[in-house]
Parts: C-alpha cells; sequence; structure tokens
C-alpha cells in the first residue's frame, strides 16, 4: 500500500497505539517515502518501523544514485523501491542495484498504462498461449 510517509508517519507518532483517521492502525501496512532521502536516516518511519509500527519501509523512484545514498547512510535501508517498470520498461540497472543492496523492486505501471499495444504485443500473445495465460498475465508473471 503507497502511503506518503510524512502524513502518515506524523499521524503515527501523535497517535502511537491509537487508530488514525482513514486507514485504521498503521501496524502492519508499508509506508512508502515519497521525496528525497535527505534526513532518512535519522526520520520518523525508522522510529516506527523500530517501536513495531511499520511492518516496512519504502521509497519511491530513486533512482540507483539515491538509492545507493540512502542505503550508505540510513540506519535501515529502505525494503521497497517502487518504480516504472515494465516489459517495455525494464530498469535493469536499477534493478541490479536493488538487488545489491537487498531492496525489493514494486512495480509502478506494470502495465507501462496500456501503451505501445502491449496488450495487443504479439509476443506476449505467443508466450501466453503456450502457457495458456493472457497477456496480462505474462506481463505481471514478468
Amino acid at each position: 500500500m503507497s502511503v506518503d510517509m510524512t502524513k502518515w508517519c506524523e499521524i503515527a507518532k501523535a497517535n502511537m497505539g491509537k487508530r488514525p483517521a482513514g486507514e485504521g492502525r498503521l501496524g502492519g501496512k508499508i509506508c512508502i517515502v515519497t521525496g528525497a532521502a535527505q534526513g532518512f536516516g535519522r526520520g520518523i518511519a525508522q522510529e516506527l518501523y523500530n517501536e513495531g509500527v511499520l511492518r516496512a519501509i519504502g521509497v519511491s523512484n530513486f533512482y540507483p544514485d539515491r538509492l545507493v545514498d540512502i542505503a550508505s547512510f540510513a540506519n535501515i535501508v529502505p525494503m521497497v523501491n517502487q518504480v516504472e517498470t515494465h516489459v517495455l520498461n525494464q530498469q535493469k540497472v536499477a534493478k541490479e542495484y536493488m538487488d545489491k543492496y537487498g531492496v525489493q523492486c514494486e512495480a509502478w505501471a506494470p502495465f507501462g498504462e496500456g501503451r505501445g499495444g502491449l496488450f495487443e504485443n504479439e509476443t506476449l500473445i505467443n508466450i501466453g498461449k503456450k502457457y495458456g495465460k493472457t497477456s496480462a498475465q505474462v506481463m505481471l508473471r514478468w
């Protein structure tokens, strides 16, 4: 679940052990950090993770240079990096860095927003026929 860290972490800190408005308790939710990593190593998300309020800390659209920066200086390396990735935009270099630092890649727009005729892509359709799947299922499995 994508959550704006600033808003949700502030709510969680102010309501520790209470039910914040909107999403119920934060415990067990994934906190996606949006924006710059500056100060992340001393951030409230890490405090909440250490206190068991957050199950995971994530970032969004962190390219390799920013990911290396945060992984090198944060007390807790983010567990998730949400980036646009799909069969036509594979983010191979970014994925290598995520693997190196143990960060799970979460696909934003796994269907490429339907651009480029992905659902009608002959290669994807043929792979799908081979395994009894749709082109959409092949894209998600990729």
